[in-house]
């Protein structure tokens, strides 16, 4: 599913660099990227996304090279086949629930947004508590029930990549704890790759294995 090879990425400035020589992760594999707060946890995680591109090297999604697809296209293909779970949640203030689960579809021509994928989005709600909440608005929710909201609109393509940025950063330990649950079980259910960001090294035994960043980086930030 993911192949990196001789990556390396820096900022302007040279203040921060990340080099991984090769990495490798399986289809339906569940990796935890760990390591202390400033060594390129999310960087990598952006990079994985094409979000960013590296200087130098391979970052080869489900069999497309990201680092040399044009922007336009390696745009499509995130919204497309990668969930993004982001750590602040990124959900739109002036959106209720049913559409900030829909968003890649109203962001994107390429898909469509039909009768199937609102049954979708609100299988998706239900299946995270969320059913009841669908009309309501972000700044009315808890922040677990926000995060909940972020990991439905990532899944809602059925993509076969999900990347999470510290999902769990934000909350309790027993929200942090719930959500991980749910959002196993919704990647196993569709049978995707889970790549998760996480400081929080008691969430660590429900993935199949973790990579300590730290070995990679080149730099401090």
């Amino acid at each position: 599913m993911i192949s990196i090879r001789n990556l390396r990425f820096s900022y302007g400035g040279g203040a921060f660099s990340l080099t991984v020589p090769e990495l490798h992760i399986g289809a339906g594999e569940k990796v935890a990227i760990i390591g202390p707060s400033g060594v390129g946890k999310t960087t990598l995680a952006a990079l994985i996304a094409g979000i960013l591109t590296p200087q130098r090297g391979q970052v080869v999604v489900d069999g497309v090279d990201l680092a040399r697809e044009p922007d336009h296209r390696r745009r499509n293909f995130r919204i497309a086949q990668i969930g993004f779970v982001f750590q602040e949640f990124e959900l739109v203030e002036y959106l209720c629930v049913r559409d900030n689960i829909l968003l890649p579809y109203y962001l994107n021509d390429t898909l469509a947004l039909t009768p199937a994928v609102r049954q979708t989005a609100e299988s998706l709600a239900g299946s995270m508590r969320l059913g009841d909440k669908l009309r309501r608005y972000p700044r009315t929710l808890s922040q677990g029930e926000k995060q909940r909201v972020a990991i439905c609109r990532a899944l809602a393509t059925s993509p076969k990549l999900l990347i999470a940025d510290e999902p769990t950063g934000n909350l309790d330990p027993q929200t942090a704890q719930v959500i991980l649950e749910l959002l196993i079980e919704e990647v196993r259910r569709r049978g995707a790759t889970l790549v998760m960001v996480t400081h929080n090294h008691h969430l660590l035994e429900a993935f199949d294995r973790t990579v300590d960043i730290e070995a990679f980086a080149g730099g401090g930030a």
